[in-house]
């Protein structure tokens, strides 16, 4: 798969880590900076600004728009709006039991 897996197949290895009770590890390999025509598969990629040249050419790569110059993709957009209630919920709950246990060993 070019980049890594998608996201049919991770929710393929998911339910699956799910429906087994033992502990799992979902491993995955990818292409860091998937799409840059000059930088994919180098550090560089994450390490210094792409600029405009490059970050034109890695849109045109992907055939996402060039405009705006932030673009999510309607698919990943849609996912995001799934996930990040959730995870707002569970960091919240996290949040919230770190500082009871805090607050309890402080008087203890």
């Amino acid at each position: 798969m070019p980049g890594g897996p998608t996201m049919k197949i991770m929710d393929q290895a998911i339910a699956a880590a799910q429906a087994d009770p033992r502990p799992s590890i979902i491993g995955c390999r990818t292409t860091i900076g998937y799409g840059s025509p000059r930088r994919a598969g180098s550090s560089s990629v994450h390490g210094e600004p792409l600029g405009e040249e490059e970050l034109a050419a890695t849109k045109q790569n992907l055939g996402w728009p060039l405009e705006p110059r932030f673009h999510i993709p309607a698919a990943i957009a849609a996912m995001l709006c799934l996930v990040i209630p959730t995870t707002k919920e569970k960091s919240d709950g996290l949040r919230n039991l770190h500082s009871d246990r805090q607050q309890r060993c402080r008087f203890q």
